[in-house]
């Protein structure tokens, strides 16, 4: 008798401790659950190549890491197609300069004072060596605001809240109605992980 009830009594414990162990499981995967903390979720891009890559822009600020040995390319776009956008450049030129532009490869809005060529899109580059990475995540936020007519474009790392670069768009330019942000590699590859809710 006293052998059985020696064997219950462990039993007990055992089914008790599997009981709290499964407890601990689904309390860890409902914390990490997209659906109980939006802010939690993240998408992952591998992407390749000058071709954007769409999704809805819900802030005015986008936050993301990136890793790539150069050319962090983000579109800010009222639609998907690339026929006209906002483009920032992040370690453009071998990883030496940035810059903000209206269109692709389109003239330059931003502050920059370097010149890599004759044509607007290749004029005032902000220098920005090593800024982006090939084998680690390097986190930056781009935000946008309509000021007088105008959209005000500030790019900024991550952890510092002054931009190292800002880009206004040319007075009698129509500033478009940002909806959508697109991630593109240039000519090379890229990772990006930004949130699902963008």
């Amino acid at each position: 008798i006293c052998l059985c009830q020696g064997l219950l009594k462990i039993r007990e414990s055992l089914r008790m401790k599997s009981f709290f162990l499964v407890a601990v499981a689904i309390s860890l995967f409902s914390e990490a659950s997209p659906q109980s903390r939006p802010g939690d979720c993240k998408r992952t891009l591998f992407t390749k190549g000058y071709k954007y890559n769409y999704f809805p822009l819900s802030e005015k600020v986008f936050i993301f890491t990136a890793k790539t040995k150069s050319d962090v390319t983000v579109a800010l776009d009222s639609d998907t197609n690339d026929s006209d956008l906002y483009e920032i450049v992040i370690g453009g030129w071998g990883n030496s300069l940035s810059m903000v532009r209206r269109g692709k490869q389109g003239p330059c809005i931003s502050d920059g004072n370097v010149d890599k060529g004759d044509t607007p899109g290749q004029r005032g580059w902000t220098k920005t060596p090593g800024i982006v990475s090939p084998s680690e995540f390097r986190g930056f936020w781009v935000s946008y605001k309509y000021k007088s007519g105008r959209v005000e474009i500030k790019v900024g790392k991550d952890g510092e809240t002054t931009p190292f670069m800002t880009g206004v768009d040319q007075v009698g330019n129509d500033p478009l109605n940002l909806k959508f942000v697109g991630l593109s590699a240039f000519t090379d590859v890229a990772t990006y992980i930004f949130s699902c809710y963008t």
